[in-house]
């Protein structure tokens, strides 16, 4: 059990299992890439554990952009999502096969607007996700480390008001 802030969390994905998972996903797209460039677009800040670790494992020629994204306009955090990306130079990914790397896809509203975003200009756009609401999500990601219930949880990227990502382990709130 951890405290951050003022919130009780408890055990919930070690360490070992995160790292059984990352090395799935990262056969899998190998394999699935084999031959092939992909462009990996890791988005920022919550997938920036999972993303490093997801990159070194694959077998596969890649290149990297990171992405910003904007999820909600000011008063309207949960009811509005932007699914803006930013990213420095999005010629790069004129005809590209592109793979987006998230730490958590929930509602997938964020994600489907990501998605219709990044295929005005590639070739192809995948999403690989360490988590996935399930039953929440309006979003099927092409790739999952773990699915689960509406928990809130943090770790290994994910966050409570910034503070968490650092933890080896996921933990959910109790």
């Amino acid at each position: 059990m951890i405290t951050i802030q003022d919130k009780q969390f408890e055990d919930f994905i070690s360490s070992v299992e995160i790292t059984e998972m990352v090395s799935s996903l990262a056969s899998k797209i190998s394999e699935d890439y084999k031959g092939q460039i992909p462009l990996i677009i890791p988005v920022l800040n919550g997938s920036f554990m999972f993303a490093a670790e997801l990159i070194k494992q694959l077998t596969i020629e890649c290149e990297v952009e990171f992405a910003g994204v904007k999820s909600y306009k000011g008063i309207e955090r949960g009811k509005s999502s932007t699914g803006w990306l930013t990213i420095d130079n999005y010629s790069i990914l004129n005809g590209r096969d592109v793979i987006v790397v998230e730490d958590i896809v929930d509602s997938g509203i964020t994600m489907n607007k990501i998605v219709s975003n990044l295929l005005v200009h590639s070739k192809t756009v995948k999403v690989v996700t360490l988590l996935y609401k399930l039953n929440k999500s309006v979003f099927l990601p092409d790739y999952f480390g773990r699915e689960l219930d509406d928990e809130f949880v943090v770790g290994y990227g994910m966050d409570y008001n910034g503070f968490g990502r650092n933890l080896t382990d996921i933990y959910k709130l109790k």
